[in-house]
């Protein structure tokens, strides 16, 4: 294989730099509003508010983007869900 060819592959479209640049945006945007539900709140609930992104996520995927996932991906969801609760209960 020559040179220019297996550039090709590694190029990123500018679509995808785009896509990057938006997500490096949004994440480094969320630490300073992480910092101020600090301030507001306490931290088990902030913490729990701040992992329930992850189910969210894995929900999003599903409903939306027709993820399958198989029943380890189900069983993390309902523990990771399980421990949010836990976290942000007051017992």
């Amino acid at each position: 294989m020559d040179l220019a060819a297996a550039q090709g592959r590694d190029h990123l479209a500018g679509r995808a730099w785009g896509f990057l640049l938006l997500a490096g945006i949004s994440g480094a945007g969320s630490w300073p509003a992480y910092f101020a539900a600090l301030k507001i709140g306490p931290t088990a609930g902030v913490a729990a508010l701040d992992r329930l992104s992850l189910a969210f996520i894995f929900l999003i995927g599903v409903l939306v983007f027709r993820d399958p996932h198989t029943w380890r991906g189900w069983l993390g969801l309902v523990i990771l869900l399980a421990g949010i609760y836990l976290m942000a209960s007051d017992r």
